[in-house]
């Protein structure tokens, strides 16, 4: 993310590499790209969802095994002086010891050890990615990219089951968007993770880069399947990257635009799809299901096709007419009011509802906390 937020070159600063070296650069880029891709498109399909013993096993195994072969390369290359990201490794490590621990008082030891077999494999995950990073630390576009790229598929894979279920999942009972894991919040949470990769893609300095106004269909995809998903964990992730990005990183005028742009487009088509007994409701007829799963199909179509227009017109009107820096402060005014106001809301709708404010809320904590 500090990677990503870096200022653009000024006066007095090294060229430009040449236009050999940035073709050869981008090459590996999307080499790096590719791989990732591949690798976590592999484990997704390997680990069946992660509810097969046997398979999410094996997964896991290779998954360590991949993050130790990389820890050991580095620890040969070299021994950085700032080991970046260690102590987010070291804290995610205590949590699976935690976890490991909580066999000797669980009600259920073994499905403690499946869990703590689980959350070993992510730290393998997440040291496997830093790894990569220090090998190849002019390459961090193509992770970001490939994390990105997987989350894609994952999320256009878990759609077209609900455009076609008479193909895909005949048989599925369950209206919450589901595949290809089996599992809405590991669906929900997946589709999660590509959003920062598309503010990353979308509010780039660079104004030849084209590949900013694929950000838009991109993030709207992303977020219809989050919604769709019905993953309450996937929605709480979400909304926490979308803030830390907007806080920590430049450029928060473009994301907001993003983030507005594709957000609604999301929210509307969702709210469709809500409204629709054959994409909402268990056991539902799967002719009913099949209708309404093609008519959304057709809508998500429309609304990547908008979406595309509309980051191509914003790409344009950034580059042939940047705002001013007195305008961008105005709209950034605008923008945290705007987010002000929001909460405000919430509670002024709240208060005129039939619970009322503390009854609303109560009502909403029993919900979330009931089993």
């Amino acid at each position: 993310m500090s990677i990503a937020a870096a200022p653009e070159p000024r006066s007095g600063e090294p060229p430009a590499a040449s236009p050999g070296a940035a073709g050869a650069g981008a090459r590996g880029d999307t080499a790096l790209g590719a791989g990732v891709a591949a690798a976590r498109c592999a484990i997704a399909v390997g680990a069946e969802g992660g509810a097969a013993l046997a398979a999410s096993t094996w997964t896991e195994i290779a998954v360590v095994l991949a993050a130790a072969t990389l820890g050991v390369l580095v620890i040969l290359r070299d021994r950085p002086a700032r080991p970046w990201g260690l102590w987010t490794l070291v804290l995610l490590a205590a949590l699976a010891g935690l976890t490991a621990l909580s066999i000797l008082w669980a009600v259920e030891p073994a499905d403690a050890w499946l869990e703590a077999n689980r959350t070993f494999a992510y730290v393998g995950a997440l040291g496997a990615g830093l790894a990569l990073v220090r090998l190849a630390p002019g390459r961090w576009r193509g992770m970001v990219g490939g994390v990105l790229v997987a989350t894609l598929v994952v999320a256009g894979a878990g759609v077209v089951t609900k455009v076609f279920p008479a193909t895909f999942t005949p048989d599925d009972a369950f209206a919450r968007l589901r595949e290809p894991f089996g599992y809405w919040n590991a669906v929900g949470l997946m589709a999660a993770l590509g959003v920062p990769g598309c503010l990353w893609l979308g509010t780039r300095a660079d104004r030849r880069d084209r590949w900013a106004a694929a950000a838009y269909p991109a993030l709207g995809l992303l977020l219809l399947v989050v919604l769709l998903s019905y993953s309450r964990g996937a929605l709480l992730a979400l909304a926490i990257g979308a803030v830390l990005w907007v806080a920590l990183v430049p450029r928060r005028l473009r994301a907001l635009a993003l983030l507005a742009g594709a957000g609604g487009a999301a929210g509307l088509l969702a709210a469709w799809a809500f409204a629709q007994d054959g994409l909402s409701t268990d056991r539902a007829p799967l002719a009913l299901r099949d209708g309404a799963g093609h008519d959304l199909g057709w809508l998500l179509l429309a609304m990547l096709a908008l979406l595309a227009v509309l980051g191509l017109l914003v790409d344009l009107a950034r580059t042939r007419r940047p705002l001013s820096p007195t305008s961008r402060r105005r709209a950034g005014i605008v923008a945290i009011v705007a987010l002000a106001l929001l909460p405000l809301a919430g509670v002024v709708a709240l208060a005129a509802s039939e619970r009322g404010l503390t009854g609303s809320i109560s009502h909403a904590a029993d919900r979330l906390t009931d089993p």
